[in-house]
C-alpha cells in the first residue's frame, strides 16, 4: 500500500501479486539501509525499486509521524515500545551520508563505500567521482526533498548540487549517468549541469544516485511556447492584414497530372 501512494512509483496500472525485500545494504554513517524492493505483478512482470529504510522511536518517531506522514511506512510495536519504519530520504543524516560518499571517493576512480552485511542479503554500495567536484564545497551544503517528485527522488544540497535518487531500477549505468559524465569529462560541452558524481550498487554496477550541479528551474516547456506565441502575435498585432493567395491546385483533381502542376 505504501508503493501504490507513492508518485515515483510506476506500476499503478498493475495489480501487485507479491512485494519482497531483494537485498539491504547498510549506509556508512547513517543508521539506514538501501533496500532493493522486487515486486511482482499478476501478469507475471517484475519491477525493481529502491526503497530506503529507516527505524525511528521515541521522540524522533513522533517527529518523522508529525512532520513528514507520507514518509511512514508502518508501525511497529516491540519490548522498547512503538517505532516507526519509514523511507530514510527523509532523514537529513542519510541524505547527507549518501553525499559524503560521493565526496570521500577518489576522482575518477570506482571505491566501495559499504560491504556487505553478514547479516542480509546485500551488495556493496560504489562510489565515484569527476575532478569537477574539487571546485565545489558541499560539507556545510544544508540538504532538502525537492517538491517535484516524478519517477526519482530529487535531493538538493542548498542551491549548488542536487542528487538523483533513482528509484525504478534497471540493472547496469542508467543513461543519464553515462551521457552526462561523457558530456563533462571527455567532451567538455559546456552547456549542460556536469556530471560530480555517482553510486552503484552490486556487481553488475546498478546506478542507484547521480550528482550533479544544479541548475534553477526556469520553467517548463509548455510555459515557454505560451510566452513565445504571446511575445509574436503581439509583435503582428498592428501589422496590415497579409495578401490573399489563390488556393494552391488540388493535386487530386480530376484531369490534372503531377507534371503539370507548378
Amino acid at each position: 500500500s505504501f508503493l501504490e501512494q507513492q508518485r515515483w512509483y510506476g506500476g499503478k496500472s498493475q495489480a501487485i501479486r507479491l512485494v519482497r525485500i531483494a537485498s539491504a545494504t547498510p549506509v556508512p554513517g547513517a543508521d539506514a539501509v538501501v533496500a532493493l524492493v522486487e515486486v511482482t505483478y499478476d501478469s507475471g512482470e517484475l519491477a525493481l525499486y529502491q526503497l530506503p529504510l529507516a527505524l525511528a522511536r521515541d521522540a524522533h518517531a513522533e517527529s518523522i509521524r508529525n512532520a513528514s506522514p507520507k514518509a511512514v511506512i508502518a508501525t511497529l510495536k516491540g519490548p522498547r515500545g512503538e517505532s516507526v519504519l519509514y523511507d530514510a530520504t527523509y532523514d537529513a543524516g542519510f541524505r547527507d551520508a549518501l553525499l559524503r560518499m560521493i565526496l570521500d571517493s577518489s576522482s575518477g576512480k570506482s571505491e566501495t563505500a559499504a560491504a556487505p552485511s553478514a547479516n542480509a542479503n546485500s551488495s556493496a554500495i560504489c562510489a565515484s567521482r569527476s575532478g569537477t567536484l574539487d571546485a565545489f564545497t558541499l560539507t556545510s551544503e544544508a540538504s532538502r526533498l525537492g517538491s517535484a517528485e516524478q519517477s526519482n527522488t530529487s535531493i538538493l544540497f542548498g542551491e549548488k548540487a542536487i542528487l538523483k535518487l533513482f528509484r525504478r531500477l534497471r540493472t547496469g549505468e542508467n543513461p543519464d549517468v553515462e551521457v552526462t559524465r561523457f558530456l563533462t569529462e571527455v567532451a567538455h560541452f559546456g552547456h549542460i549541469a556536469p556530471y560530480l558524481g555517482d553510486l552503484r550498487l552490486g556487481t553488475e554496477n546498478t546506478t542507484i544516485a547521480f550528482l550533479q550541479t544544479f541548475a534553477a528551474n526556469e520553467g517548463n516547456g509548455w510555459e515557454w511556447m505560451l510566452g513565445e506565441l504571446g511575445r509574436f502575435y503581439e509583435s503582428v498585432a498592428n501589422c496590415p492584414t497579409p495578401e490573399t493567395k489563390p488556393l494552391p491546385l488540388d493535386v487530386n483533381a480530376p484531369g490534372e497530372s503531377a507534371h503539370e502542376i507548378r
